[in-house]
């Protein structure tokens, strides 16, 4: 009776925890850990405590008896048959995403067993299983799988046994137990937090901030708000608010994969290779004494096997990775495990590898006595605990780091920081993986091949436990031929390190088709400005202010185009930083001119009548030049002060020169230029209407219009055609750069500005006509158009106004 009030009691404790669940919270498992015949499923609800509801369930229905089993421990034979979505304990068929609801004999409760699983009888074989305390607290887009077990505080300050989060009934709490502390202090408190303690962000008070008192042995619990994003949650510490600092830290999950056993790791042997065969693979990883780990394998010949060779030179043929003795199909890059037959153990044998029948070995790897061979587990990609090991590809050792030199040693742990999606040939899980249910197992490839680093905050990619990268923004799936993962220094200035992939650039080696064409564009365009800077070099006069002022302009912007076109059809990182300051330097400068272009057409439209314009520009000049190299001197020194480097077009110049994308020191001083030109243009365009409306009656202003009107217009018509051209092209640069689309088409018609500009000169203000006078050797006419007789009429005009 006592144990019947008993279960009674936990039966209505289950029902209590179901039933009170704040909303927008739910008590789930974590999907179905894939071991065979394509097993996949979304995650698991526990509806009730005998229902349990799975969602998106795939199951390719080729076991001959398999079934849906709880039981006790780990999935054996020893488990429970239960039935199916209809009730019916016949043998599972297919299931394509389907979403299933499960309940559980009238003598079970979901309390009273440890797994759920799908179980073969005949061959008492798993196919996968999800274990029943795995729950986890999910809210919106947020997962943390609980229970999560920290290491305990071991501080100078702080002691504990076990740190532990759970959901206790409706809550997620955070039980210390036997904490030790013993330390004065007005301002100290436990909190949570992501990244370093020290770096305060994302800071959670517990225990609503109050003061921490001394501890000497007791277990304590700790609620955590409701508000408590724990998917960003790296820490939790006590904290010394007066000397800012740790008294003593645990981490979420920030083990080591350096520190990991060789059990999970396992051993990198050599790598299959044979071109005649076209043969060749990834490291193979010696997982324990009986299974392989093939990375990575390509093989198109006809009538193979694997085979292993004892060391008295017999040898024997080895199932393929389904277990069937059979001939081995074409392999394009899969990564699979490969168990040794009839308890052989990898201690008899001297080689592995592949075989035909006339040919003999085709590629082998030799298996010495001195390797130190892990332990056995049955399932070669699960640790004991239940996680899923993913192995992922390495660029440099252990220990090491990726830097503009290459590899190097540093202190810092290598992780994955990327979701992981369950994936085959033909299905892939949109929902990703829980994180706490994995363990990553690295080991070392790096492919030979120029590669530019992902970031995260820029691109959109995923891992998939084929081993393929899954690249969408690029809308392609990476082959291990084209990426391998590792920490990248990011920033050797302040320390920032990334843990991100790695991804060839197209093709081998040399710059790419896009690329090229980008750099012929961008050559185009800088042999059209120096004509440009040339034309009026050619024609100048003392008193040209429309050509210095074009001439500063074309100079400065064929420069930076000139750094474009380097910058594409060579890789060139180490002076990438200096090409990134000049390019800098000249298109500001450029802008500063191109405002200058669009003021001098707006004074000679608004002063038209000032017999005193040479003398006038002559002084203005000189605060043009000035201010073309102060302003670019200025923003470049701040970028780089501001650890800003520019990068450059959108070409993907920041992936090959590994520029950074922060570009607003570059881009706000051309959105202001953009600006001023634009009002001034408009406001020429403006008073060019109301001069032509001059009354004959106003001698003086009339006559001096009619002289000088056409080379006036000319110079506001070339002003405003600039102005469109540069803001179109450029506002188009900045969109696509905000928006993250780049647009190779947008980019071609950008690096051809300089052709534009070259047109736009020759076919406006009769440029062509004094190009052709001053081949000539014919004189030409004065920027302001009065010559002869008409200087006489002039100084009579200015005698009578004076």
């Amino acid at each position: 009776m006592r144990a019947d009030r008993r279960q009674l009691a936990r039966y209505l404790v289950i029902v209590s925890v179901f039933s009170n669940l704040p909303s927008g919270i739910g008590v789930i498992l974590p999907p179905f850990r894939q071991l065979a015949h394509d097993l996949q499923s979304g995650p698991i609800e526990i509806i009730n405590a005998t229902s349990i509801h799975i969602t998106e369930f795939f199951y390719d229905g080729q076991g001959p008896d398999a079934y849906f089993w709880v039981g006790r421990g780990l999935p054996s034979e020893d488990g429970t048959r239960i039935p199916d979505e209809y009730g019916s304990v016949a043998p599972l068929s297919m299931y394509e995403g389907k979403n299933i609801t499960l309940h559980l004999p009238s003598n079970l409760t979901t309390f009273d067993v440890d797994y759920l699983a799908v179980w073969c009888v005949k061959y008492k074989h798993n196919f996968g299983h999800v274990f029943m305390n795995e729950r986890y607290i999910k809210r919106n887009d947020s997962a943390l799988f609980l229970p999560l077990n920290l290491k305990p505080f071991n501080g100078p300050c702080v002691k504990s046994d076990s740190v532990v989060i759970e959901i206790i009934k409706d809550e997620v709490e955070v039980t210390i137990s036997n904490i030790r502390y013993n330390q004065s202090g007005d301002n100290v408190h436990f909190r949570l937090g992501s990244g370093d303690p020290s770096a305060n962000r994302e800071i959670i008070l517990l225990e609503s901030g109050q003061n921490l008192p001394n501890y000497t042995g007791e277990t304590i619990s700790l609620v955590l708000p409701r508000n408590a994003n724990l998917s960003r949650i790296d820490y939790l510490a006590v904290w010394d608010g007066d000397q800012n600092k740790s008294l003593g830290v645990v981490y979420f999950e920030k083990t080591a994969i350096e520190e990991q056993s060789i059990d999970i790791r396992g051993v990198q042997l050599d790598k299959f290779r044979n071109d005649s065969y076209k043969l060749h693979s990834g490291p193979v990883i010696l997982i324990n004494d009986r299974t392989f780990y093939l990375s990575n394998f390509h093989h198109h010949y006809e009538h193979t096997e694997f085979r292993v060779s004892f060391k008295n030179s017999t040898t024997i043929q080895v199932p393929d990775e389904t277990g069937v003795y059979t001939a081995l199909k074409s392999y394009d890059g899969e990564s699979f495990y490969v168990t040794l037959p009839n308890n052989i153990v990898v201690t008899q044998i001297d080689k592995f590898g592949i075989w035909h029948p006339s040919k003999g070995f085709l590629s082998y790897i030799v298996l010495n006595s001195t390797i130190n061979i892990p332990k056995y587990r049955p399932h070669p990609d699960v640790t004991d605990d239940g996680k899923r090991i993913i192995r992922v590809q390495k660029c440099c050792p252990l220990n090491q780091i990726v830097s503009e030199t290459g590899c190097q040693n540093a202190e810092v742990n290598f992780n994955v920081e990327m979701k992981i999606h369950i994936a085959n040939d033909t299905h892939l899980n949109d929902d990703p993986m829980i994180r706490q249910r994995i363990v990553f197992a690295p080991y070392i490839n790096n492919i030979n091949c120029p590669k530019y680093h992902l970031r995260p905050d820029m691109d959109n990619y995923s891992l998939l436990t084929t081993g393929k990268l899954l690249y969408i923004s690029a809308k392609e799936q990476v082959s291990l031929d084209k990426y391998c993962m590792d920490t990248v220094l990011a920033d050797p200035k302040i320390g920032k390190y990334l843990n991100t992939a790695l991804v060839c650039a197209e093709g081998e080696s040399g710059p790419q088709p896009m690329h090229i064409v980008f750099a012929i564009c961008a050559i185009l365009s800088a042999v059209s400005l120096f004509l440009v800077t040339g034309i009026y070099f050619l024609i100048r006069k003392e008193d040209d202010k429309r050509g210095f002022s074009i001439a500063g302009y074309a100079a400065s912007m064929g420069t930076a185009f000139t750094c474009l076109a380097i910058t594409q059809l060579a890789g060139l990182e180490k002076v990438c930083s200096v090409l990134g300051g000049i390019f800098h330097f000249f298109i500001v400068m450029s802008f500063i001119w191109f405002v200058v272009i669009a003021f001098e057409a707006f004074y000679h439209v608004k002063y038209f009548e000032d017999h005193n314009l040479l003398p006038g520009f002559l002084k203005r000049r000189n605060i043009y030049i000035g201010l073309s190299c102060a302003i670019p001197i200025l923003f470049v020194a701040l970028a780089y002060l501001l650890d800003l480097p520019a990068g450059l077009l959108n070409m993907h110049l920041d992936e090959i020169c590994l520029f950074k994308k922060q570009k607003w020191m570059l881009y706000v001083p051309i959105i202001i230029c953009i600006a001023l030109a634009v009002g001034l243009a408009s406001y020429s365009a403006y008073q060019l209407r109301i001069n032509r409306s001059i009354p004959k009656s106003d001698d003086r202003r009339y006559f001096i219009w009619r002289q000088i009107n056409r080379d006036i217009q000319g110079r506001v018509r070339f002003s405003l055609f600039l102005v469109a051209l540069t803001t179109v092209c450029w506002l188009s640069e900045i969109i696509t750069f905000s928006l993250r689309f780049p647009i190779f088409v947008l980019d071609v018609i950008h690096a051809l500005q300089g052709v534009m500009v070259l047109t736009t000169v020759v076919s406006t203000g009769g440029v062509f006509k004094k190009i052709m006078k001053s081949l000539n050797g014919s004189e030409t006419p004065t920027s302001n158009g009065i010559n002869g007789r008409n200087e006489v009429e002039m100084k009579r005009l200015n005698s009578d106004t004076n």
